[in-house]
Formats: structure tokens, sequence, C-alpha cells
């Protein structure tokens, strides 16, 4: 049986010693009658319940610590962890988001937008490759519609295919489609999981293996993932369980497929997954939650962030060199933010003193930390930047 390790609180070991008074005999019983807040008796009980909880915690501590530490190098030599585990590194995952296609006005009837057709990102003078990217089903624009989303993926693994919000233009230009864009940024193209990151997942595995929990249910919902034709479209990237203060027995539970567009089905998917299901043999699939508890899932709500900023340059750079290089930056430095993360403005003066080139910048928008609220995320906007003169 899974029963995790439970810290027991000052008040609880406060209150079990209360108890032990109680009971010991009617004439203890008799004698001590003031236990409440404040007497003698309780406060030197809650002494002893204070310094039992320290030590509950060093334990605690000690052991979600060493626990995965020791599997991990345990199982980790040969490669163990796959082959023992079923817990193999993470592939390089390609960038990946919506693309809007727009219908040609002088085209008549339903315009069809087959898989594979090709979107693109220009490459820069500052060494900013060609970025292809290909739509991963077909599509129609229908008669009455002027455009349509479709979801595009990056032709190359890893973070390169990352790029901020209006950048894609047409490469492939199907019959009837007069342009395409990105309303949003794409962030979610990753590198290969290293050892050390694999490492620090185990190490959140073995910490939330037990179910119900927030962290368990958290870990529950990062599993889902969808594919269409065998190609794995949108997974879970990020997630925050939260309790509402005022409704026991609720959990609401926020994920993000990386880019801040979960989609309707991804968020069904990561319910179903934390409430458990049945196979299409009708056998029971085991949840995340625990009995009693309702989990309601919902994709986070997307706070496009504006940035408007004026840079001063070092002698003998060009501004045109520069700002696609800091734009790069302060989208990287807003695309690491997770759920509920604040923007703090010297991050993103920091991100922009860094590129070379910068001697100093000076931000209009925003002009103080941005601060979230709970199921919300920040990801990069509008970047708007000139030369400070």
């Amino acid at each position: 049986m899974n029963v995790p390790f439970v810290r027991e609180r000052a008040t609880s070991h406060a209150d079990a010693m209360i108890a032990w008074f109680l009971g010991l005999s009617q004439d203890t019983a008799g004698r001590v009658t003031d236990l409440n807040a404040g007497s003698v008796i309780r406060t030197l009980l809650e002494a002893v319940a204070i310094r039992l909880e320290y030590l509950d915690n060093k334990v605690f501590a000690a052991m979600r610590r060493l626990i995965p530490e020791v599997l991990f190098e345990f199982l980790g030599e040969g490669d163990g962890l796959t082959s023992t585990v079923g817990f193999p590194r993470r592939p390089a995952v390609p960038a990946s988001g919506p693309a809007i296609f727009t219908r040609d006005l002088a085209a008549a009837g339903a315009v069809v937008i087959p898989a594979g057709t090709r979107v693109t990102v220009r490459a820069h003078p500052n060494g900013q490759p060609l970025r292809i990217y290909t739509t991963v089903t077909d599509a129609v624009i229908g008669a009455t519609q002027t455009e349509v989303a479709i979801q595009v993926q990056a032709t190359t693994h890893g973070p390169n295919g990352n790029t901020p919000a209006a950048t894609l233009e047409l490469l492939d230009q199907p019959e009837g489609v007069a342009s395409t864009r990105n309303d949003v940024a794409f962030i979610n193209g990753a590198v290969a999981e290293s050892d050390e990151a694999r490492r620090k997942r185990f190490v959140l595995y073995i910490q939330n293996l037990a179910r119900a929990q927030l962290a368990g249910l958290e870990w529950g919902a990062r599993t889902a993932r969808r594919v269409v034709g065998g190609v794995v479209v949108e997974d879970v990237r990020a997630v925050r369980a939260v309790q509402p203060a005022d409704k026991r027995g609720l959990v609401r539970l926020y994920i993000d497929n990386g880019g801040g567009t979960a989609s309707a089905a991804l968020v069904a998917l990561a319910q179903r997954t934390v409430d458990g299901s049945r196979d299409p043999d009708g056998v029971r699939v085991p949840g995340y939650k625990a009995a009693g508890i309702v989990v309601e899932t919902q994709a986070v709500v997307p706070i496009a962030q504006a940035v408007r900023a004026r840079l001063v340059l070092h002698p003998r750079w060009r501004f045109v060199d520069v700002v696609p290089v800091v734009t790069q930056a302060i989208h990287d430095q807003i695309a690491a933010l997770g759920i509920a993360d604040t923007l703090y403005l010297t991050d993103l003066i920091c991100a922009a003193v860094g590129v070379e080139g910068v001697q100093d910048v000076l931000v209009e928008t925003p002009a103080a930390n941005v601060v979230p609220g709970i199921g919300q995320r920040i990801l990069p906007g509008v970047f708007t930047l000139t030369e400070a003169t």
C-alpha cells in the first residue's frame, strides 16, 4: 500500500497531549481543568508540540530529498530508469501553435488547405535561419468563412522553432488562400532532455507517487497528450493545482500546452486522466483524485504582455542589427514564465542589456512588475522597440 509520510502539526500534537491528560484518571482530570489557549498547562504542551513538529519536518525533508536520489543512483546506472522503471529521456520537441489562414476574397466556395502545407518565418541578417512549419491536419475554410485556425509544427526539433507573434507568412500558397499569421507566440519548442533534467523530473515523479495530493494531481495531468496520426500534437507542459480557500473538497487544475493555447480536447483528456476512466475493453483505469474530491480542469488564461522600450546603443552598433536580438531576448524571458509567475521589470531590463551592443534600455511598458492572477500565464505580446536619441 502506498502510504505517504504524514507530518503532524504542532496543534495536533498539543491536542493529543491534552487528550492524554484528560484520560489519565478522573482525579488528574479534576485537577487540570483549564486547557484553554493561554493557560499554563496548554502553553507547556504547545512548547513540546512545536518541538515535535520541528522534528517531523526534518524527517520529512530528509525523506523527500534522499529517497528519490538514492533510487535514481540505484536505477540510473546502465539506464535502468528506462529498462526497469520505463522512464526514458524526453526527446527534443518541435515548436507548434495555431496559424490563421485567410481566404483570398476572389475565391468562391470552400477552400481546402491540405496537411503538410508550409508556412515560414523569414531568415534575418543577424543569423536567425529560415524556419519552416507544416500543417498537421487537413483543414477547410468554409464557404461563409474568411479564415480558419490550423495547428502547425516546426520541421526541426528544439527551441529554434520558437517565434514571436505576428511573424508567420506563407511558403506554399494553396489555391484560395491569401495569407497566414500567428496571433500568439510559439514557445513550446524544447531541446532533448539532459541527464540532469531527467534526474529532476524523476525526483518529482517519486515525490508525487501518492495520488490525490495536489502534487499527485499535477503529475497525473502532465501525462495527458493528444495524438493525431501517431504524432503527438499537443501535451501538458505546465500545470498548477489550487484549493480555493472557501471550497473544501474542490481542486482547480490549470493546465497549459506550453503556449497558452491548450485546446478543449487536451483539457478534457487531462480531466479524464485525473478522474479515471475505462479503456475500450471496459477495464477501469485509475485516476489521480481521491473519492469525494471534485477536480475542475481548465486551460490557463493567457495574458499577452506588450513591451515598449527605447534602446541606448554603444557607438558603432546599428539599431537594425541589434533590435531582432533584443526582441528574441525579451521574448525568451517572458516565454520562460510559468503559470501565475510574476513578470519582473528588472528581468526585462537585464534581458535587453545582456545583448551585445545595448548600453541601456528605457522600458515604458510595462511600467511596473506584472502580477497575474491564479490560473493566468503571461505570454509574449507585441514588442515595440525604438532607438533612444
